[in-house]
């Protein structure tokens, strides 16, 4: 990548990147998880998976973390699947973290327990699909998450509604 070539990008230039050069870019620039997304969602593309997994790779120092808080904590990725918590977390939300499926969407508009465990569950899953919303916003290339969003909308039609009243 020509210094020319970054510079233009800066100045924001109409310039064309693969999603390999933008992954370039975000590495040189050692960008964490949000500002690499933003670069790619600038950028109008969709990140390609990473090598050994997802599109993100959890920071050990970020999964370590969650074991010295001594409330209930836990870490989500970009689809909103759990990927650290700790011992707190696990006995609170034990349907959910102890499945075998650790997306808490899922677990609280699929999971009929979530209903029963979330007091004042409508409040609640009204709160957190807004978060999800907002969390997402800007995302229409990720087709994990379109088909996530797919999925919550065929099983759970308070979901779907909610969904559609944006």
């Amino acid at each position: 990548m020509s210094t020319t070539w970054y510079t233009h990008i800066e100045q924001g230039r109409e310039v064309s990147m693969s999603p390999a050069a933008a992954g370039r870019l975000a590495n040189a620039l050692t960008l964490g998880l949000v500002p690499r997304r933003h670069l790619f969602e600038l950028a109008g593309l969709a990140e390609a998976a990473r090598p050994g997994g997802g599109t993100d790779t959890l920071p050990a120092a970020l999964a370590a973390s969650v074991n010295v808080i001594e409330s209930p904590a836990y870490v989500l990725d970009a689809h909103w699947t759990a990927r650290a918590w700790n011992g707190a977390a696990a006995t609170l939300f034990g349907d959910w973290l102890g499945g075998p499926d650790h997306n808490l969407l899922r677990y609280v508009f699929l999971n009929p327990s979530a209903r029963r465990f979330v007091v004042g569950w409508e409040v609640r899953a009204r709160r957190l699909l807004a978060e999800f919303r907002a969390d997402t916003s800007g995302r229409a290339a990720d087709e994990i998450l379109a088909g996530l969003i797919q999925e919550l909308r065929a099983g759970c039609t308070s979901f779907g509604r909610w969904w559609d009243e944006q």
